[in-house]
């Protein structure tokens, strides 16, 4: 069984962009700790399919921060935002949201 992080294969092995799932099952702990200490994330493979990506948990926020971005741009260019200017504009709004009259 390897032991990763300790031979330059193995390190190696983490620094590719692909490994098997059965090294997850096996050494999940020392790949983690790897993909965060690296930066860098590798694709899970299943029967020389790729099955999952795994990625430090920064990069998926990132990920998540650009999506919702986007979508709020998009929104914006449709028309179908608004803009809250006072206390009293944020109530208005959410009593409209709550009744089903937005």
């Amino acid at each position: 069984m390897p032991r990763y992080g300790r031979t330059k294969t193995d390190f190696n092995m983490i620094m590719q962009s692909s490994i098997p799932v059965r090294d997850i099952l096996r050494n999940y702990k020392a790949i983690f700790s790897k993909i965060n200490k690296t930066g860098k994330g590798v694709i899970v493979v299943r029967n020389n399919q790729p099955e999952v990506a795994i990625i430090p948990i920064n990069q998926y926020e990132k990920m998540q921060l650009e999506s919702l971005r986007s979508e709020a741009i998009k929104e914006y260019k449709a028309g179908k935002t608004r803009s809250i200017d006072s206390k009293e504009d944020l109530e208005k709004y959410l009593f409209e949201v709550e009744n089903g009259t937005e």
